[in-house]
């Protein structure tokens, strides 16, 4: 569970994710928990343009994130206060 960031924040610690392969690039880039990291990173060096870039990625995931867990919310059938009696009469 934890694994998302431990991970991110450890290569992040140790090393620049510029001087990593190709693939380990992409999937730190694609965890959403190293963008805290990149953005300490591209602050400290005045990269502004990475940072602007990481902040699009967090909105663009987050949105898309909200609407499959409101799409799938909003599938309920149980979005009500009410409580079936005996009778089968509905009370509030």
């Amino acid at each position: 569970m934890f694994l998302p960031i431990i991970i991110p924040a450890f290569a992040l610690m140790f090393t620049t994710v510029e001087i990593l392969p190709a693939g380990l690039q992409a999937s730190i880039y694609a965890i959403p928990f190293s963008y805290a990291s990149l953005a300490a990173n591209a602050l400290c060096t005045k990269e502004y343009t990475a940072m602007a870039l990481g902040e699009v990625y967090l909105i663009v995931f987050d949105a898309i994130v909200l609407f499959i867990v409101a799409r799938s919310f909003a599938s309920e059938d149980n979005n009500d206060c009410r409580i079936e009696t005996e009778e089968g009469a509905a009370q509030e």
